[in-house]
């Protein structure tokens, strides 16, 4: 057993976040918590069947170099492959239990899953480093690994990923739920109060965080009120919110020159930037793997210009 008061500093911290990490981690295996989220393997926003393919879409940045790597990818993609027949089979008991996921998220999932499992193996995310072996790795090593590698991608890891697809389509997503909250799932409320607490690190209610949150937006308000009354702007806020933003933009973009000094093409270049921003914000829903492959949130990006 460690003492705490006997370090110092950085290793008290060290200690703190360690002890709050494996007390979230006893609370998430308490019965009712872990073995209902088994049961939701996996989502339409970081869920495994999206990580992985996001994985090898990145693999570009870091190629194999070795036989070994290679040999390690095979391992990865054979295991992954037996993790999503495991998935369908704990989200087949979820099913019996009246524990699914709700049935927009399984819509999205089954887009992605499509997407990356759809069309010829050969044109594969996954198939990208058996067409770009280094020529470091001799020619012996090369027919074997790119020989290995070809029959995991197209002969184990896609038809796991169409059989992820079939189930999702023929079985999962008809029984699917319709409320997006976790409150309509047996041991739902449970399993959100663990979330509050996992996700903002206090002990504090589902309510009075809602109530905090309220407050803030009240004092944020109340500061951007004053704001606007001194610039002399008679209108509400929600109209002042875009004029504040463009003098924003403007000066930043006219290193702080007065904007009647700014040209207006250059204030038009200020809010087309602003839009431009805005896009990628909206575009940041896209998960960057396999082209076409959408993992849309259910909720449209919004931009609020604030007072800094």
């Amino acid at each position: 057993m460690i003492d705490r008061k006997a370090l110092k500093g950085q290793d008290q911290l060290t200690y703190d976040i360690l002890d709050w990490s494996l007390g979230d981690d006893a609370s998430e295996l308490k019965p009712g918590i872990a073995d209902r989220f088994r049961l939701l393997p996996l989502n339409q926003f970081n869920g495994a069947q999206i990580s992985f393919a996001r994985e090898a879409q990145e693999r570009d940045a870091a190629p194999f170099n070795q036989p070994r790597d290679y040999d390690n990818a095979i391992r990865r993609m054979l295991g992954f492959s037996r993790w999503l027949d495991q998935a369908i089979a704990n989200m087949r008991e979820g099913l019996k239990q009246g524990v699914t996921e709700p049935r927009a998220v399984v819509e999205r999932m089954i887009a992605q899953v499509d997407t990356i499992a759809g069309g010829d193996p050969e044109l594969s995310v996954f198939m990208r480093p058996a067409k770009n072996v280094p020529n470091r790795i001799a020619a012996a090593d090369r027919a074997r690994v790119v020989e290995s590698y070809r029959a995991a991608v197209s002969g184990e890891l896609i038809p796991a990923y169409r059989r992820l697809a079939e189930f999702l389509k023929t079985e999962y997503s008809p029984h699917a739920r319709e409320n997006p909250g976790l409150a309509a799932i047996p041991g739902g409320r449970e399993m959100y109060l663990y979330l509050v607490k996992s996700e903002t690190t206090t002990d504090l209610s589902p309510e009075a965080i809602h109530a905090l949150g309220l407050e803030e937006i009240a004092r944020i308000e109340t500061e951007m009120e004053a704001v606007k009354r001194a610039a002399g702007f008679p209108g509400s806020l929600d109209a002042f919110r875009p004029i504040f933003e463009d003098r924003r933009q403007v000066q930043i973009q006219g290193r702080g020159r007065d904007e009647s000094q700014v040209h207006p093409r250059q204030r038009r270049g200020a809010r087309a930037s602003r839009y431009s921003v805005f896009s990628q914000a909206q575009g940041a829903n896209d998960i960057p793997i396999p082209r076409g492959l959408r993992g849309s949130r259910q909720a449209r990006c919004g931009v609020h210009a604030g007072v800094r």
